[in-house]
């Protein structure tokens, strides 16, 4: 098995994954994949990730012990990675996330922080990141 400390980020933004093994024969080896595409991206136990674009991705991990058994462990869409000022999580930065930010903001319920909508990265979600938003939106 394996769990990541955090599952939702901004692109760029390291996740630390950590295995979780029991029985086979000791040494192991390490293959994960972190964006679905059947390519080994780290042969480490305990690697970190960063993921360069926007998108959810599926995490596998297999297992290979001193004996060649093998063990998988596949959580689909177990990563969300956003951009950055991306408040409504749709993938795209524009207008509707300055609603969105607003709605944050005036604390109405069903509207959680989140790490993308802080667009300034001032670790508060607050007017100032309205502003943000929109020098993102006119610069393209």
């Amino acid at each position: 098995d394996f769990s990541a400390n955090k599952t939702e980020v901004i692109v760029g933004e390291a996740i630390a994954f950590t295995s979780s093994i029991s029985g086979g024969k000791t040494p192991y080896t390490y293959a994960w994949d972190f964006d679905n595409s059947g390519s080994t991206d780290s042969t480490l136990a305990n690697p970190s990730y960063s993921y360069a674009s926007a998108g959810t991705y599926t995490v596998s991990l297999t297992v290979t012990d001193s004996l060649s058994y093998t063990a998988n462990k596949t959580r689909t869409g177990y990563v969300s990675v956003h951009k950055l000022g991306d408040a409504n999580g749709s993938g795209v930065v524009n207008s509707i996330d300055i609603t969105y930010l607003e709605h944050i903001i005036l604390g109405s319920p069903g509207y959680p922080y989140t790490t993308w909508a802080d667009a300034n990265q001032d670790t508060q979600a607050n007017a100032l990141d309205i502003t943000a938003i929109e020098i993102i939106i006119m610069a393209g």
